[in-house]
């Protein structure tokens, strides 16, 4: 497994428009509030653009052990299984080529702390992309389609997925990231969409810019109940399937998200 601090790079083709990035976090495959008919509605979605890429933000599985805070009886699914149907499910988007990275996240941790093995790196590694997986952060280079200005050269962004932490822990964490376009996270439950900017001081120009990047919190695929509720946390958002569309021919992000 290659630590946090090797980029990943992606070189896609000069002749792709644009590309749609579908991130995921929190899916907790085995929990008892997981929402089955959501993650096929997002999976459904993902598999019909040609043009889609996922990213996952950690916490796809729920990974109930007996040391975790989750109530290992209630889960509706063994360890193990989560895997299996994690691979499974999203094994036609791998196939294709269309997982860009992965990290893990706290429920994953459980695993790397007791016995030193990583649930979602072992279905990384099903896939054959391992080398996309980082348990910490993943820091990635995307380039794609060539500018108007210069034909030879693509458009080129810096994508940044991590787990996450309290929202204020996040933002100052994030603040801290130079060079990135996209900062993805999970791990509130409390899906999220923050344009902001940084002032750069552009010193072989003599000027003072200001650098914007983007923040995007995952929303879960789990139903309201159980932990959640016992613990008295907010209930959710509403659930939305959220969509980054990267243009090939300028600099430029769109970010949507869509009431499901």
């Amino acid at each position: 497994m290659y630590s946090s601090d090797k980029m990943i790079i992606h070189r896609l083709s000069a002749d792709v428009p644009y590309v749609n990035i579908y991130p995921i976090a929190d899916a907790h495959i085995g929990s008892a509030e997981f929402d089955e008919s959501l993650f096929k509605t997002w999976l459904g979605v993902v598999l019909s653009d040609s043009l889609g890429y996922v990213v996952m933000a950690g916490d796809m599985l729920n990974n109930g052990i007996k040391s975790s805070k989750t109530n290992v009886y209630e889960e509706v699914m063994r360890p193990r299984d989560q895997k299996e149907y994690l691979y499974e499910s999203l094994r036609p988007i791998a196939e294709a080529g269309k997982i860009l990275c992965a990290n893990g996240g706290n429920h994953c941790y459980r695993n790397v702390r007791e016995v030193d093995n990583d649930p979602l790196y072992d279905v990384m590694c099903w896939w054959r992309i391992g080398h996309l997986y980082r348990q910490d952060a993943c820091y990635m280079k995307l380039s794609l389609g060539k500018t108007v200005k210069n034909h030879s050269k693509p458009v080129v962004y810096g994508v940044v997925t991590v787990h996450g932490a309290t929202q204020n822990k996040h933002d100052k964490w994030a603040a801290g990231v130079d060079g990135a376009d996209v900062i993805i996270s999970g791990h509130t439950h409390t899906p999220d969409y923050k344009p902001r900017s940084k002032i750069k001081l552009d010193l072989r120009n003599d000027k003072v810019i200001l650098a914007p990047y983007r923040q995007v919190v995952c929303p879960p695929f789990t139903k309201y109940g159980g932990y959640a509720q016992r613990a008295e946390y907010q209930p959710f958002a509403c659930t939305e399937i959220q969509r980054l569309k990267l243009y090939g021919s300028r600099k430029r992000i769109a970010f949507t998200a869509e009431e499901v």
